[in-house]
């Protein structure tokens, strides 16, 4: 099996199928349904034509700037794929000079193309016996870095993908459970939404791996426990670098490798231009726009995004402190902490807590905590219990 989702299944046999069918393609990918997005990329790769990568969050009016002087389609070569083990001797052919161009929104909020090649999209997949059985629970949006990741693993393993990104009418938990499911990846935040505060166990899991927001050891703690026998992966990687850090905790080391090409400026990460696949900034050093805590001359913490602190009275404050504080009480299943235009102070703080009891009963206790262990101008002016948070198509908290 390659591909499985709420409404279809797909065996490699069919996804070949599906292959062989096509005459013509759009090197434009932009479709809704996760099953086209993948087999394109299949197509654009075998066929090694350049494409675009187009993320549904995107405007009409930004898609169009990016991709306005684009070719749209292309003749397929009528390379015919045999079988399975075929489609995967084409995917890993090195001589390929296939592109795939990403969209994003960078730290500026612009759209902006990012460029990998095949090599800087499958550095960091490991092709094993071991993982060829798998089945990778996708938890990210296809059309971003980490899906890509998840995806590539999959597909050069012979492996099945389960999509849980976006199930509608099914607990993940559940289906976790049902299929067996081996490998999962996810954003924190997607984690705490659909699994924290689980009282049921699962033993299928093998690894859990997080990537694209903070992650915090109480967090890695509580996933160890929902999933007693997988090993746990913290994962740094942005679009524009691919995979960098890895650990087991939130500590990351830096390679020795690519120690010379990481620098800690006022407290943000910057990463050498030569590690990035195409440098269209024309900097140097690139900005990743990311907060972190020096540890050691190879040891960092990751606080959080520059764009995600709020500017109260003058101060600084990082939501994510505040939520991973709220979070720690067992009765709260998620918050999230945003800002609210206020005519005196400018902005304050309101936080939304997904809870398991009544607000009225427990907001004297949460008022102490945060009093207790935070600086008054951190301190949320409003608590407001809400039936559930909202996210992001890419799984993450929108503070805007």
């Amino acid at each position: 099996m390659f591909y499985i989702d709420e409404e279809i299944e797909k065996t490699y046999d069919e996804l070949i199928d599906d292959l062989n069918h096509i005459t013509e393609a759009d090197r434009i990918i932009d479709y809704k349904d996760d099953y086209s997005v993948y087999l394109f990329i299949i197509i654009s790769l075998i066929n090694n034509e350049s494409t675009f990568l187009i993320d549904n969050d995107l405007l009409l009016s930004e898609k169009e700037e990016i991709v306005s002087n684009v070719k749209t389609r292309f003749l397929t070569n009528k390379k015919i794929v045999k079988d399975k083990s075929h489609l995967i001797e084409l995917v890993n052919d090195t001589n390929l000079q296939f592109e795939l161009n990403l969209l994003t929104s960078g730290t500026t909020g612009k759209p902006k193309r990012i460029t990998h090649n095949r090599n800087s999209l499958i550095r960091t997949t490991k092709v094993s016996k071991r993982y060829h059985s798998s089945k990778w629970g996708q938890c990210y949006n296809p059309t971003h870095f980490a899906g890509l990741q998840v995806f590539f693993q999959v597909l050069l393993n012979g492996a099945t993908l389960i999509n849980l990104f976006k199930l509608k009418n099914t607990n993940h938990i559940d289906l976790i459970n049902k299929l067996n499911v081996t490998n999962i990846s996810m954003t924190p935040t997607f984690f705490r939404h659909y699994f924290q505060n689980s009282k049921v166990k699962n033993l299928s899991v093998r690894t859990v791996s997080f990537g694209g927001e903070k992650s915090n050891i109480h967090m890695i703690e509580e996933a160890k426990e929902i999933f007693p026998v997988a090993k746990v992966n913290n994962i740094y990687a942005s679009t524009e670098f691919g995979v960098l850090f890895s650990s087991n905790d939130e500590v990351f080391t830096v390679p020795k490798d690519i120690k010379s090409k990481v620098l800690i400026k006022n407290g943000i990460l910057h990463i050498h231009s030569t590690l990035m696949p195409s440098n269209n900034s024309g900097e140097e050093w690139v900005n990743t726009g990311d907060f972190v805590e020096i540890l050691s001359d190879s040891s960092f913490k990751f606080i959080a995004r520059n764009s995600e602190f709020i500017n109260i009275g003058g101060y600084n404050v990082d939501p994510n402190e505040i939520e991973e504080l709220l979070c720690s009480l067992e009765y709260i299943k998620d918050c999230k902490v945003t800002p609210r235009n206020n005519s005196v102070m400018g902005k304050v703080l309101i936080a939304e807590l997904l809870m398991s009891e009544d607000l009225t009963l427990k907001k004297k206790e949460i008022k102490k905590l945060l009093r207790n262990s935070l600086q008054e101008w951190k301190i949320p002016s409003l608590l407001k219990q809400v039936d559930q948070i909202k996210y992001s198509r890419t799984g993450k908290k929108s503070r805007g």
